[in-house]
């Protein structure tokens, strides 16, 4: 399943980091939990914000926006759509929705980091 072609456009991005950003003043949240609950209902537009994507793109905590940036050029990058594209072709996720480029970008990253840590 391609990615929506209007995977966090600047208004979307900009409401979503708002968001994250007073996430940081409640008690037991985390921006974390917060985008694994986004990414669980719309997987094609909430990238999951953990600790392993941010190192693999090398940003701090809060820098959402630079890191939806970098993980929307990669999407739009045509060696990484071929590779999403064999990966996600025909899988599922364990909710049986069908897995999207951005999920399977979110668990190739996230293997990679566990592998060279």
């Amino acid at each position: 399943m391609a990615i929506s072609a209007d995977f966090l456009v600047a208004t979307d991005r900009q409401a979503l980091i708002r968001c994250l950003d007073a996430v940081w003043d409640c008690e037991d949240l985390t921006t974390v939990a917060v985008t694994k609950i986004l990414h669980r209902k719309r997987s094609d537009l909430v990238p999951i914000n953990d600790s392993l994507l941010r190192e693999f793109y090398r940003l701090p905590t809060r820098d959402y926006d630079k890191l939806f940036v970098a993980i929307r050029r990669d999407l739009g990058n045509d060696q990484t759509k071929s590779l999403l594209a064999s990966l996600t072709s025909d899988r599922r996720t364990p909710s049986g929705r069908p897995m999207t480029d951005l999920r399977a970008l979110d668990i190739v990253v996230w293997m990679h980091m566990r592998s060279v840590a």
